[in-house]
């Protein structure tokens, strides 16, 4: 049987120029009360222009009350990219966020919550 070799283009990802420069470095903890985090643009939970819930007992329904692990959400407008809902792996509690850092110019390329050592 021929082994298929899997290269970027036939996954369609876009090779990393940074790759050799780059290290990982430990940026905060997040503090988890409800079992679960939300990952997307701060601008859309500031104010009035928050398009998901305007409170927890809100937002609750839209994620199945705790029975959604993970989620998608599109803007109002039905356009991808709201951000992102994320169960916990065991619930609460406060877990590292870790930064894949390009050593040349200090900027964020990855993002990663450990949820489990």
């Amino acid at each position: 049987m021929k082994k298929t070799k899997f290269t970027s283009e036939k996954l369609n990802v876009r090779e990393n120029p940074y790759k050799k420069n780059t290290f990982w470095k430990k940026i905060g903890m997040i503090g988890v009360d409800s079992g679960s985090i939300w990952i997307g643009d701060p601008v859309y939970f500031i104010g009035d222009t928050k398009e998901i819930a305007k409170s927890w007992e809100e937002f609750l329904p839209k994620i199945g009350r705790g029975d959604i692990l993970h989620k998608e959400f599109s803007h109002l407008n039905g356009v991808r990219g709201l951000g992102v809902y994320s169960r916990t792996a065991y619930g609460d509690g406060e877990y590292p966020v870790l930064a894949k850092i390009d050593s040349k110019t200090g900027r964020t390329l990855q993002i990663q919550i450990n949820f489990v050592d």
